[in-house]
C-alpha cells in the first residue's frame, strides 16, 4: 500500500493492512460478537472484555484480525473451542453438568422431566440471577430454581390430567 493510500485508509477509520471491505467484514463480526454475548449470554461488557484477555485475544476486538474475530465468535456462539484456549476449556469444565451438586442434579432431573433444555434454563438463570451455570447460584437462587422448576412440573401434571379427562369423557 502507499504511503498517500495509507493515509487515506487511516483517514477514513480503516486500519492500515486492511481493506475497506475488510473493515466491513470485521466490524459485521465485531457486531456479531457483541450480539451473541449480551442476548445468550447476557454478559457485561466489562465481563466479556475481561473473559477475551483471559483468552489470550487482549482486552480489544477492534486490534483482531479476522481470523481471530472469527474465532471468538465461534468460542462465545459454542461452536467450537480452538486448541489455544486449553485455559477456557478447563473453565468450562469446571462448570459442566458432572460437577452438580445434590440440588443440581434434582434440578436437572426435573428440567428434563418437563421437556426443557439446558439452554432454556441457562437463559432463564441469566434473566433472572444474572448467572449461566447452577454453581454460581446462591443456596436461595438454587431453591428459586427448583421451585420455578416444581410449578412448571405441576403446571404440566395439571394439563395433563385435563387432557386425560376430556379423552375419557369423549371414549364414554
Amino acid at each position: 500500500m502507499s504511503r498517500n493510500a495509507t493515509n487515506a485508509c487511516r483517514d477514513a477509520g480503516v486500519p492500515s493492512g486492511m481493506s475497506a471491505k475488510q473493515e466491513a467484514y470485521a466490524k459485521s463480526l465485531r457486531q456479531q460478537i457483541m450480539i451473541t454475548v449480551k442476548q445468550e449470554h447476557a454478559w457485561e461488557k466489562e465481563e466479556f472484555y475481561n473473559l477475551l484477555d483471559e483468552w489470550g485475544f487482549g482486552s480489544s476486538l477492534r486490534k483482531l484480525s479476522i481470523q481471530q474475530l472469527q474465532t471468538v465468535l465461534g468460542i462465545v456462539k459454542g461452536e467450537y473451542i480452538p486448541d489455544s484456549c486449553n485455559e477456557l476449556q478447563r473453565q468450562l469444565d469446571k462448570y459442566s453438568i458432572g460437577f452438580l451438586d445434590a440440588q443440581g442434579r434434582y434440578a436437572w432431573h426435573l428440567m428434563k422431566v418437563i421437556g426443557w433444555d439446558w439452554f432454556r434454563v441457562q437463559k432463564y438463570m441469566g434473566k433472572k440471577y444474572h448467572t449461566l451455570h447452577w454453581n454460581a447460584l446462591e443456596e436461595e437462587e438454587k431453591r428459586g430454581m427448583i421451585a420455578m422448576l416444581k410449578y412448571y412440573l405441576k403446571k404440566e401434571d395439571v394439563a395433563t390430567e385435563n387432557t386425560e379427562t376430556t379423552e375419557k369423557r369423549v371414549e364414554k
